[in-house]
């Protein structure tokens, strides 16, 4: 009983790296599914290229009903739900990993500190070549089918990586001060109006 429950997380668990793998790079990047390929190249991966792995969509609140992604991956768990009436564990690894894939994704694109730390297989399909690197959980699929290619760390990416912080510090230098200007002319007036004042 035991031995099949393992084979059972064991199968699943490849088999959910080996589908994300395969729809991110047979279904999302291929040109012939229009609709698709334009929502994830054309949206999703030209806002991630500009914005350094930001996708504004990930700041939204969650809604089931105009996420495309939520409503593949909501697809794909009732699409697998027989598999559940002869192979129950196998099922919830594969739930498990529907959720997961949204969790990491969605965190990869709001905080791009914690991508390109956790998760810099994702972080080069990104910001490096676009057409390497299919997997987002992990990049064991990718290792197989050489298709993993690293760009965090070359002199290039730290480079531009760099030049990025350097931009994102001197943008938040300048509304810094303009916050503290404005908190200044704020307080001048509260010291103002008491009758102590001298202004």
């Amino acid at each position: 009983m035991l031995t099949a429950i393992c084979i059972q997380i064991l199968i699943s668990w490849i088999y959910s790296h080996i589908l994300e793998y395969s729809i991110h790079r047979w279904w999302l990047h291929n040109r012939e599914r229009k609709h698709w390929f334009k929502d994830h190249f054309g949206n999703h991966h030209k806002l991630s290229r500009k914005h350094w792995m930001f996708d504004y969509r990930t700041h939204s609140k969650i809604n089931p009903w105009e996420d495309r992604e939520i409503k593949g991956l909501l697809f794909l768990a009732v699409f697998h739900s027989p598999v559940a009436l002869w192979f129950p564990w196998a099922y919830l690894v594969l739930a498990y990993s529907v959720v997961a894939y949204y969790v990491v994704h969605r965190r990869c694109h709001q905080d791009f500190i914690w991508a390109r730390k956790n998760l810099p297989w994702h972080y080069d399909h990104h910001i490096g070549n676009q057409s390497m690197n299919w997997g987002v959980r992990l990049p064991w699929v990718d290792w197989i089918a050489g298709t993993r290619i690293k760009y965090k760390g070359t002199p290039r990416e730290e480079d531009q990586y760099n030049n990025f912080l350097g931009t994102i510090k001197r943008i938040h230098g300048i509304r810094s001060h303009s916050d503290k200007c404005q908190e200044r002319e704020e307080s001048s007036e509260v010291v103002r109006e008491q009758p102590w004042s001298y202004d």
